[in-house]
């Protein structure tokens, strides 16, 4: 079973310029239904690591984006799934690595 979720508003930690913890800002941001192959997942738990804290500081710039929603990891239970998606459902449990975007939560 899949299911539509179309704009789905979340607060998020958002970077949109490189620098110390002065430029960690929560944001509300709209978030589209997933894509072909993709998961939306409410999330539960995030991990904090030197990565985000390097990609805050702008170690990374080659790699990313402003602006973003930092964090690369987490657990949560699927919400919703992209066409194409098998072998899950909506409510699996599931972890990642390094996908950004993890310092979000719906609001």
């Amino acid at each position: 079973m899949n299911t539509v979720i179309s704009q789905h508003a979340v607060k998020a930690v958002v970077i949109e310029a490189h620098g110390g913890p002065e430029q960690l800002r929560l944001k509300e941001v709209h978030l589209p239904a997933p894509g072909p192959g993709h998961l939306l997942v409410e999330v539960a738990a995030i991990g904090v690591n030197f990565m985000d804290v390097g990609t805050r500081e702008g170690y990374r710039r080659g790699n990313t984006r402003l602006p973003l929603t930092i964090g690369v990891e987490g657990a949560g239970r699927i919400a919703a799934l992209g066409t194409g998606v098998t072998g899950l459902k909506v409510g699996d449990r599931v972890g990642w690595y390094f996908i950004w975007g993890s310092y979000a939560v719906g609001s």
